[in-house]
């Protein structure tokens, strides 16, 4: 063929960039499709299913095609052309795929019907550009094979260079085209690619005599002329056991992979970026193996019996990795604290992975070479014999992956899943032997009785699952021996793995955590339940009198504890998409979360939570999304801009949406994304920083608390109150002396108010930003500039209404006055006055009055607060009220000096505190003036004696 077709190497490029993307269109696609029909293992599976079964297909076909083509190299090139502009239908198909999804889901409510209905509509949609892709391979390996005696050898490079290309593509999507680009850009460009590959071999494709070629060739590989396909060539006794065997050996090699990729997850993370270098690792491996073999194959003159030992190899590696998989999390730390940065880092891992799945990998690529010449014996059927060997095994990666996903790891778990795929491997290296020439037997009987020993050993094998979660506490802690003596001090109490991954639970001391793949997600620890308190009681303080409430993402059901305290609740419908965590929680967290499950107005829905509100009509007077982190797989779809259009229509009139995000996983760029992205769906936006967390609610309409009522929950209601004072204490007791900071400071925003900082970039499902940036950032959080300190210094200044969660002793300000305590007390407070601290006890409605004396020190400023009273009241009354204030003010600090003072022959009282900084104090005080009738007080934060002094005497 290299003489007849001189530019054979550049179309095997062409075909290479297909390739690459291919996998760019697999990932591309895969993650459009998760946005509709929903991230459920059954949703996913099925549209992997579809994918592998559009290249089976495809393979078939195409490889028949391919031997009846007067000219191959133009085939090619309209298949290029055709999938090039297919991909491109796509990006419109995606965009109403939506509508007949929710038709169906209405019709059949999930279940059988409902996945095989979602199977044939993803079928339908991707049957065309997948089948392209699946018989681009064997019209390729048409055009590059040029003698029968090398097929063996010709297959093998192309095959290698497809999957290094594939390698490529998947890095180049997961790393640099869909976090630069978005998927739709991505998709136009991977089909720019196709289409103008398809338009290369075009205009070639007339410069060759492919007949003349075919002619020579059949005429010095004695081929008889007259040759005819038929289905009975494949029908002998020797093709049937190496069909059977590389069905098979896909189906092995899918469970083998699912499984390496599981267990390798719980180490380097479940982000775009670890599934990334997995799948490259993976793909590069069977390259290499592909190329080895071929460049030995004229030297294998037992080639079924090669087979069999490959598999019996593939078998015994599996079970080698697997028996050290778990010890993984050490070289990871000691790699994570090698390097500073992360694009270094992630290419030592890719190195390492690379590394370890070598040996299994590489023989797995060494099958395909080794079948083509044992089937392969015509070169006029070479396409359709590549065709059906790639679909056998295609076919077998399918069942594979089903199996594997769906029946063994939920039923036995992933060892005992890993055992059975080598014993698959190792059934395949026996049948194979049986119809080879093989003379070693004793040799081999030896090795297959090993092997299936370390079978037994690996199913018997229980692995620790407290190694998981390396790549996210792990890297939190100072160093590798940090790690281990904190995974020694951990008690496992339960775990299970399932369709979602690994489930655990795990106890320290009194506190006890809910675990997914290693990383927590729940947990009694005070200061987590302060979060999981507010995100419940926020929004539904500010809906009022909510009846109907849906939380996305069970947890601990700490949250759904918190808004089971609301007695007028109706229903409570709780979305989770992982049922071993629904039940986990309810069996080993209900004592912690007052049985909230078996509250009777709590349903419980095993679904996706973003699927089921779009599929579903019913309104919600508010509805919490606390899903786990946006850079974890499935879970970027919750926080973008398409899921809350979905959410504002499930939403009563006036009903609340509420949003968790943490913030120490964002840089100030991307939590003005983030904001920008809540705020431009829901006119009327909240913002609450509760300690290292961010809460929005957001609401079609005005949101306006009643403090009555909320003062009316927090005296009335005995848990709403229990949960208000062990908030308070919980942030006392660790030292956070700004109560309202670390407990919750509310921004009120427009949707233009803040556009000048926050910007215009938003979070679409075409361009999930913050799923790449928020993975990057919790790899090294120490280089991330954290977004709080900047959002609270522009919001303080800018916004007309800050509110503050009704906690004992904190006030709330709107506008220029402060709210204290809900007890309907103003205090008139200086726009230049950045301090939200005002705490004077006085139970009376009063005016206010406005003070002109302000003090500057430096950059900071601080007011005279005047609050007159309506009426005198006893003396002994205020006085008392002005001791609790200012002692109250200082709680958390050491008091250094307090005394009775007399400020302009008023008396009053004056306290001296600790700042927490060396040679620095907070002055704090207060006095009444009777003539006036009016108590005033001043508070100095972190000044010196000096200054404070200074002060006090100039008000003097």
């Amino acid at each position: 063929m290299q003489n007849e077709i001189k530019n054979v190497n550049i179309i095997l490029l062409g075909f290479c960039l297909s390739n690459m993307a291919a996998l760019i269109y697999q990932i591309s696609w895969t993650k459009s499709l998760s946005y509709i029909f929903g991230t459920s293992i059954y949703a996913s599976g099925t549209v992997i299913a579809c994918f592998m079964a559009g290249l089976a297909i495809g393979s078939f076909i195409f490889g028949k095609q391919a031997d009846k083509s007067s000219n191959p190299v133009r085939l090619l090139g309209h298949v290029e052309i055709g999938l090039g502009l297919s991909a491109l239908i796509l990006i419109f198909l995606f965009s109403i795929l939506p509508g007949p999804y929710a038709v169906i889901h209405k019709i059949f409510e999930g279940g059988l019907f409902m996945n095989l209905m979602l199977f044939l509509l993803s079928f339908l949609v991707l049957i065309i550009p997948t089948s392209l892709i699946g018989g681009s391979f064997p019209i390729m390996n048409r055009i590059y094979a040029h003698k029968i005696k090398t097929v063996g050898e010709d297959v093998g490079i192309v095959y290698s260079a497809d999957t290094v290309f594939a390698a490529i593509g998947a890095i180049s999507a997961g790393f640099i085209l869909l976090p630069l680009l978005g998927i739709n850009k991505t998709v136009v460009i991977a089909a720019a690619i196709n289409i103008l590959v398809g338009i290369y071999l075009y205009r070639i494709s007339g410069g060759i005599d492919w007949a003349s070629y075919i002619k020579k060739i059949t005429i010095n590989g004695n081929e008889s002329g007259k040759f005819k396909v038929s289905i009975s060539r494949y029908l002998d006794r020797t093709s049937r056991v190496v069909f059977l065997g590389f069905f098979l050996s896909g189906f092995a090699a899918l469970v083998a992979e699912i499984v390496w990729i599981r267990y390798l997850s719980l180490t380097l993370g479940t982000s775009i970026y670890a599934l990334s270098i997995i799948t490259s690792s993976f793909l590069i491996g069977l390259a290499l193996g592909s190329f080895i073999i071929s460049k030995y194959m004229d030297r294998i003159n037992h080639p079924i019996s090669t087979f069999a030992f490959i598999e019996m190899g593939i078998g015994l590696s599996t079970i080698l990795l697997l028996l050290f998989i778990d010890k993984l999390d050490t070289p990871y730390l000691i790699l994570y604290h090698s390097f500073d940065s992360f694009y270094p880092f992630m290419a030592s891992l890719f190195i390492i992975i690379f590394l370890i799945l070598l040996i299994p990998t590489s023989l797995m690529g060494a099958t395909l070479p080794i079948v083509s010449k044992i089937i392969t014996k015509q070169f006029k059927c070479l396409g359709t014999d590549i065709g059906v060997i790639y679909t056998s095994n295609t076919l077998g990666a399918i069942f594979g992956t089903l199996f594997a996903s769906f029946v063994l790891i939920p039923a036995v778990g992933m060892t005992k899943t890993a055992a059975i795929g080598a014993a698959i491997s190792i059934f395949i290296g026996l049948i194979l032997f049986a119809v080879s020439e093989f003379k070693w037997k004793n040799k081999f009987y030896s090795l297959t009785g090993i092997t299936i020993v370390l079978c037994i050993l690996l199913a018997s094998t229980t692995i620790n699952p407290l190694f998981a979660g390396a790549y996210y506490h792990g890297t939190q802690l100072e160093d590798v021996d940090s790690w281990n003596n904190m995974k020694s001090n951990i008690e496992l109490v339960h775990h299970e793995e399932g369709l979602y991954g690994l489930i655990s639970v795990v106890k320290q001391g009194e506190y006890i955590a809910l675990r997914t793949d290693g990383k927590s997600e729940s947990s009694n620890v005070p200061l987590e339940l302060v979060t999981e308190h507010q995100l419940a009681y926020i929004p539904l303080f500010a809906s009022g009198d909510p009846k109907d409430v849906m939380l996305i993402g069970l947890g601990g059901g700490f949250t759904l504890d918190t808004i089971t305290n609301f007695d007028q609740i109706n229903t409570i419908d709780v979305v989770e998409i992982n049922p071993n965590l629904a039940h986990v929680t309810e069996e080993f967290f209900s004592e912690y979360n007052n049985y909230a499950l078996q509250d009777p107005r709590v349903n419980l829905i095993i679904d996706d939570g973003r699927n089921h509100l779009y599929a579903n009509k019913k309104k919600y007077d508010v509805i919490i999304s606390q899903p786990s982190n946006i850079w974890l797989s499935g879970e970027a779809g919750l926080f973008t801009e398409e899921m809350y259009d979905i959410a504002k229509t499930r939403l009563n009139d006036d009903g609340i949406y509420g949003q968790w995000m943490p913030l120490y996983e964002q840089d100030i760029d991307d939590f003005k994304i983030f904001i920008a992205t809540f705020d431009r769906a829901f006119p009327y936006t909240t913002l609450w920083i509760v300690g290292y967390d961010a809460i929005l609610v957001g609401s079609l309409q005005p949101i306006e608390l009643d403090y009555n009522k909320i003062d009316n929950y927090i005296t009335t209601n005995t848990q709403i109150n229990s949960d208000f004072e062990d908030m308070s204490n919980v942030l006392v007791t660790h030292g956070r002396d700004k109560l309202m900071y670390e407990l919750a400071i509310p921004y009120m925003m427009s949707n233009t108010e803040h556009e000048d900082f926050f910007g215009s970039v938003i979070n679409t499902d075409d361009h999930p930003r913050l799923e790449f940036t928020t993975a990057r950032n919790t790899i090294y959080p120490q280089n991330v500039e954290k977004p709080a300190d900047a959002v609270h210094q522009h919001l303080l200044e800018t916004s007309d209404l800050v509110i503050t969660v009704p906690f004992n002793n904190l006030t709330t300000r709107y506008e220029d006055h402060v709210y204290m305590d809900f007890i309907n007390m103003e205090i008139g407070l200086d726009d230049s006055w950045n301090e939200e601290f005002a705490h004077i006890n006085v139970d009376h409605k009063v005016n206010v009055i406005y003070m002109d004396t302000n003090y500057v020190r430096g950059q900071e400023k601080f007011s005279l607060l005047a609050i007159p009273l309506p009426e005198i009241p006893d003396l002994q009354v205020v006085k008392t009220n002005i001791l609790n204030s200012v002692k109250g003010i200082s709680s958390t600090r050491p008091v250094i000096e307090e005394r009775v003072v007399s400020i302009n022959g008023n008396w009053g009282y004056e306290i001296v505190a600790s700042s927490g900084n060396s040679g620095r104090y907070d002055f704090v005080v207060s006095w009444w003036c009777e003539e006036c009738n009016t108590i005033y007080s001043i508070e100095l934060w972190g000044v010196t004696a000096a200054e404070g002094n200074e002060i006090i005497k100039n008000i003097k």
